[in-house]
């Protein structure tokens, strides 16, 4: 994670989107034509996350494995599990 945030100056921008729901923290966040989209279980229990359509519908990059996708409609979380995609 730590490696994502010291070579992705937009995980340091200082505003964020909230796309939150009521188990899942969830934010793009902008710099310089760069977007990420983060999700994070906050439960100790698995979670299914509704992405938004407007996050669904472009082609991001999942940084944590390194493989290019489309985020899906509805995402299932592990307890505690995070991710974080760059848009391509």
């Amino acid at each position: 994670f730590m490696q994502i945030y010291s070579s992705e100056p937009a995980a340091r921008a200082q505003s964020l989107t909230d796309y939150s729901s009521n188990d899942v923290l969830a934010f793009t966040k902008e710099l310089n034509g760069t977007e990420l989209f983060v999700m994070v279980n906050c439960r100790n229990q698995q979670a299914i996350y509704q992405a938004p359509s407007n996050v669904t519908a472009v082609p991001w990059q999942n940084l944590l494995i390194n493989q290019p996708g489309n985020i899906p409609p509805s995402v299932i979380l592990g307890p505690g599990e995070y991710a974080i995609y760059k848009r391509l």
